[in-house]
């Protein structure tokens, strides 16, 4: 029986700057971005953040809803797995 990967979480990357989305509501794109433990908690994170957009803002959630196909979904999860103890020579001490 073949162990199956354990998803460590989620993350929206843009496909044209590749950059993570950091904070959904203000659209803020970094490097490493935020990491949602479960795909749900990312879809309600979304449906949360057009929907305060479009109650607060002027412009609405056009902004997100226009942006959205240059999103993708990566999910992150464990490949491999190895003792700390193969870095020691790597380590600078």
């Amino acid at each position: 029986m073949q162990q199956q990967e354990r998803k460590l979480g989620f993350k929206i990357k843009h496909i044209k700057t590749g950059l993570y989305l950091s904070k959904l509501y203000s659209q803020k794109w970094t490097k490493i971005g935020k990491v949602w433990p479960r795909e749900s908690d990312l879809i309600r994170s979304v449906n949360l953040a057009i929907a305060n957009k479009k109650r607060s803002s002027k412009m609405g959630a056009e902004s997100i809803l226009n942006d959205i196909a240059n999103w993708e979904v990566i999910e992150l999860s464990e490949s491999s797995r190895y003792s700390a103890m193969f870095l020691i020579d790597k380590v600078k001490y």
